[in-house]
């Protein structure tokens, strides 16, 4: 199935929004690819919160976590709190956190 997408930069621009309060990202997986489409807000500092769902296998995901922690440290970001979903990994061979990050603009 062929899906047409597109960045959150490129949604913004056309639609003329200028700032976001809160991103929430609850993409199953592909938070990272969603991060790589918000560039350009994040280097005007145009997002203050990112709530964001992490989630991979097991295995994978500290790699995964620390990639998007570092990736959003670049743009001013810190995580200020994590929640594991005790749940989803119980239950399967998967590990999935709710993360806050906050841009330190904020918070100084």
């Amino acid at each position: 199935v062929k899906v047409k997408t597109q960045t959150l930069d490129n949604f913004c621009r056309k639609k003329k929004i200028k700032k976001i309060d809160l991103l929430k990202i609850d993409t199953e997986g592909n938070e990272y690819n969603v991060l790589q489409g918000t560039k350009a807000l994040l280097k005007k500092n145009k997002i203050f919160v990112i709530y964001m769902e992490i989630s991979d296998t097991k295995k994978n995901y500290n790699k995964k976590e620390k990639k998007i922690i570092n990736f959003l440290k670049r743009f001013n970001f810190e995580l200020v709190s994590s929640y594991k979903m005790k749940s989803f990994s119980i239950l399967s061979g998967l590990r999935a956190n709710d993360n806050i990050f906050v841009n330190r603009n904020l918070i100084n």
